[in-house]
């Protein structure tokens, strides 16, 4: 990709840094943010004029609200995506666009679940969902089923297809990975001038919210951080990240053990871009989403 940024990307960038309030400075910050998120975590969500317009709707399994797009009896392949929010936050609006996007291209029934999260609940609350909703989904699927993750639901994907891999259970058709956060205890080495172009991500805040979605497992147990997880058996693996992000050392020494494994394992790295990109309307996050639709296609 060109180390040249389009100029709505400088502006998105722009406008991140000026709205962003501050959730991941620090302990104290995340903590109290996680405190807010808990008092309404469990309360149903409502979906926007946009996405009803879409044709979204609401449904549930086991008490978790999911976000479907698309007609499961026309469409020709389904894709869970596990949105991201550093396991904190709920689902964004770009979330909803994404998801609608790859419905209406790809003639895909998308599911969006609203999975546990912290501070309520922690990894182990989120695989007892995943399981038999992956399963529900796989038997009732007319066509393939895939796996897309973006950030904290990046590192959920990988780390629950090596899960699947463990337990002998199908594998997705593809999985993709955006900006996945595969080591909660950000136990690698962080530069300092990354960290301040990172419009959104801080270490302080990442390292106390991976502390509690661990709950009272290692930090570095490959179910919460799926970086120092088994990748043999992997299904081919599509991923995207950003130089202006701080997890872009991660994902690349994941892709690099992907490859290691033997998984066919692609990583596409954004210029100057920051975490998430692919997920705004920018020229490189529409050129990462065609490249997303044609992967999904092979």
């Amino acid at each position: 990709m060109s180390s040249r940024r389009s100029p709505m990307a400088i502006l998105v960038s722009f406008y991140l840094k000026k709205t962003n309030k501050g959730y991941f400075d620090s302990d104290e910050a995340v903590r109290l943010h996680m405190f807010r998120r808990g008092a309404v975590q469990d309360l149903p969500v409502a979906l926007p004029r946009k996405a009803l317009n879409a044709g979204a709707i609401l449904t549930r399994f086991n008490g978790v609200q999911i976000i479907e797009f698309g007609t499961p009896e026309t469409a020709q392949q389904t894709i869970i995506h596990l949105h991201g929010g550093a396991y904190v936050n709920d689902v964004f609006p770009q979330h909803l666009t994404f998801c609608r996007q790859l419905s209406q291209r790809l003639n895909a029934h998308v599911l969006l679940p609203r999975y546990p999260l912290v501070p309520n609940y922690d990894h182990t609350d989120a695989y007892t969902f995943l399981y038999p909703f992956y399963s529900a989904v796989c038997a009732g699927a007319k066509g393939p089923v895939s796996i897309i993750g973006d950030s904290a639901g990046g590192g959920l994907a990988l780390a629950f297809c090596q899960q699947l891999h463990a337990r002998s259970l199908p594998q997705p058709a593809h999985l993709v990975l955006i900006s996945p956060w595969v080591d909660v205890s950000m136990s690698g080495v962080y530069d300092p001038e990354i960290e301040r172009r990172d419009a959104m991500l801080k270490v302080a805040g990442l390292k106390t919210i991976g502390k509690v979605w661990a709950g009272g497992s290692d930090v570095r147990d490959p179910a919460v951080s799926p970086l120092f997880g088994d990748n043999h058996g992997l299904p081919r693996t599509l991923g995207f990240c950003g130089t202006h992000e701080i997890l872009h050392g991660d994902v690349t020494a994941c892709f690099e053990k992907l490859q290691a494994d033997g998984v066919d394992a692609k990583l596409i790295v954004g210029e100057k871009l920051g975490h998430d990109y692919v997920l705004y309307p920018i020229p490189e996050g529409k050129q990462a989403v065609d490249t997303i639709c044609a992967e999904l296609q092979t």
